[in-house]
């Protein structure tokens, strides 16, 4: 019975992969609206407007991530109409599409089947499925990153300019992503480097150098705000601790231990195997996932060290397609065929169990409630009253078809002031308390505290 769910696998491949996309579509747009929009997430539809210029977006990018997502973003408001749940679905489009591209780059890497259980696992994953419904950039670093290896392995295994070109178009689609890009860049130069040993093929030289240099001249027009932005300190992201990799895998599963378990024992069937395996392509196979893995955490980690902190979960996403393969790959080289094929029921159970019990994903409110407390004022505010927030230019989006427009509260002089609305989020509960108190001549006479977010009516005293 179990031989036959092999091969029914490998010989209905493509029917296999749509019902993955299925259960992942379900998974990714169910209830992707139920959270507000949070304080990154404003980030990027504000200055993505449709009336906005092409211009105006790629100068805000400058502040934030290379332009693409944000361009992106910007013609799907203009065509599809703007509001959070359009944004987000387009980011689990995106999400969606990574999907065939991690099947392709497990079938690269090890047949049909590795293939298959890798875009599994990428279809249930938590930290993919978080990240699809995010309206951020982070789907569409993970989508470019495993397209780039996906042709960088192809390139190394065939030797055909068809593959060089979309390793460059991918590249530099990834590199205009996301800032992380360029780890990711950097490490394929140096794999390159040291493939030279198993590959002295002139043809494969020639072409992964022109590649290299197409990639590198196409960065050329982003290249001052990279030379700008080099040694900058971002401020809010913490030191990495020594062991930041095994917390960092167990984010990847949602802090789901039965997962996690799971994911080391493939991960020591997958070295073992490798280390018995005769086929020496095979090998400069499993050697370029390592060192992918590797270096995209550890150059973030030593400049985080001697420079600044730049290192996040969030931004690992781009090393986390690695990783998949590998335990995609260590799942297939388990030769017990009914402990194989109880692997992925068993990691079913225990996402469904960890996604409803555990995380309550679809239920359990942590983004702050932008959104709410920006309804409760606009459905409260019949008299027109001034309202007025230090995330003034966060909550106008919310306010955006509303006559009254929010006002930074640093900016106004409360000297005529009767009576107004305050807006509050993102800040600690201390912090937006000392900002009410700062207000000494005013006092609170309405007050609407939800989740990480506070609509408060105040009149003069």
């Amino acid at each position: 019975m179990v031989q036959k769910i092999e091969d029914f696998v490998n010989q209905r491949t493509s029917y296999v992969l749509c019902g993955i996309l299925v259960l992942s579509s379900l998974l990714r747009l169910y209830h992707i609206n139920f959270q507000s929009l949070w304080l990154d997430e404003l980030y990027s539809i504000v200055p993505t407007a449709p009336e906005n210029s092409l211009h105006s977006v790629i100068e805000y990018s400058k502040a934030d991530q290379p332009p693409l997502f944000f361009i992106y973003i910007h013609y799907i408001f203009k065509i599809f109409g703007y509001n959070e749940i359009v944004g987000r679905i387009a980011c689990a489009f995106i999400g969606l599409l990574s999907i065939p591209i991690i099947y392709f780059l497990g079938k690269e890497y090890h047949g049909k089947l590795t293939g298959i259980f890798a875009a599994l696992l990428t279809g249930i994953n938590y930290f993919h499925i978080y990240y699809s419904q995010e309206l951020r950039f982070y789907t569409m670093a993970f989508f470019f990153a495993s397209l780039s290896y996906l042709f960088y392995i192809r390139a190394f295994k065939y030797v055909r300019l068809i593959d060089f070109i979309g390793y460059s178009i991918s590249t530099v689609c990834l590199l205009y992503t996301h800032y992380f890009g360029l780890i990711i860049f950097g490490t394929q130069a140096l794999t390159f480097l040291i493939l030279l040993k198993g590959k002295r093929n002139s043809k494969f030289v020639l072409l992964s150098i022109s590649a290299a240099i197409v990639t590198l001249v196409a960065l050329i027009p982003w290249m001052p705000i990279i030379l700008n932005d080099i040694g900058v300190d971002v401020g809010w992201i913490k030191t990495p601790s020594p062991g930041f990799v095994a917390e960092y895998l167990y984010d990847y599963t949602g802090k789901d231990m039965l997962t996690t378990i799971i994911f080391i024992t493939l991960l020591y069937f997958s070295f073992k195997s490798i280390k018995e395996e005769p086929d020496a392509n095979q090998k400069w196979l499993f050697f370029i996932l390592i060192v992918w893995i590797v270096l995209t955490y550890l150059v973030p980690y030593v400049r985080s060290i001697v420079v600044s902190p730049m290192l996040h979960s969030r931004y690992t996403i781009v090393t986390l397609p690695a990783w998949i393969t590998l335990f995609a790959f260590g799942w297939t080289r388990i030769s017990k065929l009914k402990w194989k094929y109880s692997i992925p029921l068993i990691l079913a159970l225990s996402f469904m169990v960890n996604m409803t019990y555990f995380k309550r994903h679809y239920t359990n409110l942590i983004k702050e409630q932008y959104r709410e407390v920006s309804q409760i004022v606009i459905s409260k505010n019949v008299f027109n009253l001034p309202i007025y927030s230090s995330l003034s230019w966060h909550f106008g989006f919310y306010f955006r078809n509303n006559p009254i427009e929010v006002k930074d509260i640093r900016q106004v002089d409360f000297s005529h002031e009767q009576k107004f609305w305050l807006l509050q989020a993102h800040y600690s509960e201390e912090e937006m308390e000392a900002e009410v108190k700062s207000l000494k001549d005013f006092k609170v006479i309405e007050r609407h505290n939800l989740f990480g977010a506070n609509a408060i009516l105040m009149a003069r005293k």
